[in-house]
């Protein structure tokens, strides 16, 4: 009898302790989506009647004003496991098949749906023979950093004498590449060194023999 006296207090002990959980717990979640491309961000908040369905229509719509029939909705939220009164959700709702994305910051929003302007050409410097230059567009390969290149040309020939990157450009995967290059704006010499500037004001100079490159701002 003692005993059985003893399971039911341990028995009633952890339902009182798993309704304060749960209680203490409850949580009333709020699930965000957005596309790769930056340009669309929306919320689910099933509490309040905004579903899925709101946010895949909004989605829809999205897709026909960019004329981007293959755009995706990514998912940035997480199941929310320490809630119980969210585990049968967490289980079930069709949400979680859409596949994840990590969240971009709104300074990264902003970059991505920025449409930015062809770079303009930059001149030219001559300089004991050789002309260097600053081609923007090296390869077209959606893999490979464009613009940050300088190339050497010997005048009385025509032949490159040798190229170098001169700064790496790291782009976040889930934005826009166009929206990330870095192009160089202005080449020119000083005290002997190829001086170069970048759409960030970022400057560095080149040794021209050892073609060792310094950044100086």
């Amino acid at each position: 009898m003692n005993r059985t006296i003893r399971y039911i207090l341990i028995f009633l002990i952890a339902v009182i302790a798993f309704i304060g959980y749960f209680l203490l717990s409850f949580t009333l979640p709020v699930y965000h989506y957005m596309s790769l491309d930056g340009g669309f961000d929306d919320i689910e908040v099933p509490w309040k009647g905004r579903t899925l369905t709101s946010v895949e229509i909004n989605f829809e719509n999205y897709k026909r004003q960019t004329n981007n029939p293959d755009l995706k909705l990514y998912r940035t939220s997480k199941r929310i496991w320490h809630a119980p009164n969210l585990w049968i959700d967490n289980l079930t709702n069709r949400r979680w098949t859409l596949p994840f994305a990590e969240p971009v910051s709104s300074s990264e929003q902003h970059l991505a749906k920025a449409k930015r302007a062809e770079p303009k050409e930059v001149e030219p410097v001559i300089y004991r023979g050789i002309k260097y230059i600053a081609p923007h567009f090296r390869n077209m390969d959606k893999q490979v950093q464009r613009g940050g290149y300088v190339e050497a040309w010997d005048i009385k020939n025509n032949n490159m004498l040798w190229e170098l990157q001169v700064y790496e450009t790291k782009y976040n995967p889930k934005l826009e590449q166009d929206a990330q290059d870095i192009f160089i704006t202005s080449l020119e010499i000083s005290h002997g060194k190829l001086v170069v500037t970048n759409e960030r004001n970022d400057i560095y100079a080149i040794n021209l023999d050892t073609r060792k490159i310094e950044q100086i701002k």
